[in-house]
């Protein structure tokens, strides 16, 4: 769950195609997958977008991003107060952040652009734990939008974060996250 933020900045960093980009502009969401075992059970959770500000050098994105955890929602009111009380413990540790390493577009950013599984890596921080991943990012510039979609996958235990359980359901070490945000062409300068 924690994963989620995480997914949110690695979007977030990806997504410029000018010298600075500003994302407390953009509109989207950040998103969790995981499963339970032994009886398959998926749960998803989705929050705000993330926010902070990244550049973009010739073709290679540089910059951090902020997730705030409190505002993952899994439909289910006592799933989320013990996703954010008991294993995300937002009171002690509020947010994610993502630090991009290394996003090297194939080509510049313009009217038209699109490239898929750009590959990136990054440090996030979570639960008061910084880790390296990696994921892919898909990004497109069409009319006067910049959308772009991330997903990598985290594992829970990697951030000292207990694997949730209930009632004989565990739930997997390895979450997937994707952050998907779109852009007004006016937030890049």
């Amino acid at each position: 769950m924690k994963i989620i933020g995480l997914t949110a900045l690695i979007l977030f960093a990806c997504t410029s195609f000018a010298k600075i980009f500003d994302w407390t502009q953009g509109t989207g969401f950040v998103e969790f997958r995981a499963t339970g075992h032994p009886s398959a059970i998926h749960i998803v959770g989705k929050g705000e977008h993330a926010t902070g500000k990244f550049t973009l050098e010739e073709r290679t994105l540089k910059g951090e991003a902020e997730f705030k955890l409190a505002t993952l929602d899994t439909q289910n009111q006592t799933r989320n107060q013990h996703m954010k009380e008991k294993y995300l413990e937002v009171g002690l540790y509020p947010s994610a952040k993502l630090t991009l390493d290394k996003c090297e577009l194939p080509f510049e950013l313009k009217d038209g652009f699109s490239a898929k599984d750009v590959p990136f890596t990054a440090h996030l921080t979570l639960h008061g734990v910084t880790k390296p991943l990696s994921g892919t990012v898909m990004i497109e510039q069409r009319d006067q939008v910049l959308m772009v979609k991330a997903e990598f996958k985290i594992k829970v235990n990697d951030y000292s974060i207990s694997i949730p359980t209930f009632m004989g359901i565990t739930m997997a070490d390895e979450v997937a996250v994707t952050v998907q945000e779109t852009f007004p062409k006016t937030s890049i300068n």
